[in-house]
């Protein structure tokens, strides 16, 4: 399932329109995890998706591999979901992992935060995608 967004908001004076270029795909991985690959933006008009679909997944107790290594951009509310997500996953007892192979520009982000060890708590260690 692949999606992306159009979304009409209000704003003072009229209506502006927000294109989020984001696209979620899932597919059945390794060991019957659910393979969900982030493409494209995942930036603040993006998160509500994405928190939603891994809430769903949460709640279904699936275990869930999350592939970033097609992001173009992704900025703090971006990885502010994927991090939230994790520490939910890490206090219940859910297996949401996220592959080690990122986009270049993911894998900048998360060394110049320094989020290897938040994202990869084994080694920290990351693998830009080709």
């Amino acid at each position: 399932m692949i999606e992306s967004m159009l979304t009409g908001m209000d704003a003072p004076g009229g209506t502006s329109v927000c294109f989020s270029s984001l696209e979620i795909s899932e597919s059945e991985g390794a060991g019957g995890a659910v393979r969900v690959a982030l493409a494209g933006e995942l930036d603040l008009s993006g998160t509500a998706r994405v928190s939603a679909r891994l809430d769903e997944l949460r709640r279904s107790r699936r275990r869930v591999r999350l592939d970033l290594s097609a992001l173009e951009f992704i900025d703090c509310s971006g990885m502010g979901v994927i991090l939230a997500a994790l520490a939910d996953a890490r206090a219940d007892g859910w297996a949401l992992e996220v592959e080690r192979q990122v986009s270049p520009l993911t894998a900048r982000v998360i060394a110049l935060a320094e989020l290897g060890p938040a994202l990869w708590p084994a080694d920290g260690g990351v693998s830009p995608a080709a």
